[in-house]
């Protein structure tokens, strides 16, 4: 099998080089104190026992854009709050759309609608945010006794956990690590 050129030289190319030892210490500590400044606070201490959640497993993945990719669009606050509460309405509207057709349509279509639709919705908006696409599944997915609690408990974390996580990334970034956190809020 002969393969394209582009993929030949793509595959005889080199990783981009490591960043500097300060530089990736200083992602993880911002990382960190996102994910800190969400779980101690709201999630562990404020709802411990109860079935609502604000410590979603998509924020991970922002902490680490927020930490590590300060200055790309995806990580500015912008984009990081516009694309989970985008993505979280999306899912919902797709756990209606399964309920109202008596599950007739399924998980099975509903899941990459719900992917695919977050993602052409942040587009659309310029809130692009590749993690906001697992909340979007995480709203979708969520329990029963999630879902019972209505659109508004469910979208409450999308909103305030990414405002959360943004205030803890600019602080982090600017403060502790001298970087330009965030580029623009709005």
């Amino acid at each position: 099998m002969v393969l394209p050129r582009r993929i030949l030289a793509a595959l005889r190319s080199q990783a981009p080089p490591r960043p500097p030892l300060a530089q990736i210490v200083g992602s993880g500590v911002t990382a960190a104190a996102c994910i800190a400044a969400l779980a101690v606070p709201l999630h562990f201490d404020l709802l411990e026992n109860g079935d609502i959640v604000m410590l979603l497993g998509s924020f991970g993945a922002s902490a680490c854009i927020v930490g590590g990719a300060h200055s790309l669009a995806v990580a500015q606050p912008r984009n990081v709050i516009g694309g989970h509460v985008i993505s979280a309405a999306v899912g919902l509207s797709m756990f209606e759309l399964e309920l109202a057709t008596g599950e007739f349509i399924g998980m099975w279509i509903t899941a990459p609608l719900g992917a695919g639709i977050a993602t052409a919705a942040m587009l659309a908006t310029r809130t692009f945010h590749p993690p906001a696409a697992g909340t979007a599944l995480i709203a979708l997915m969520g329990s029963p006794a999630i879902h019972a609690l209505g659109w508004w408990f469910l979208v409450t974390p999308a909103l305030t956990g990414p405002i959360i996580l943004c205030a803890a990334g600019a602080l982090t970034n600017r403060v502790l690590l001298r970087r330009d956190y965030p580029t623009y809020w709005w």
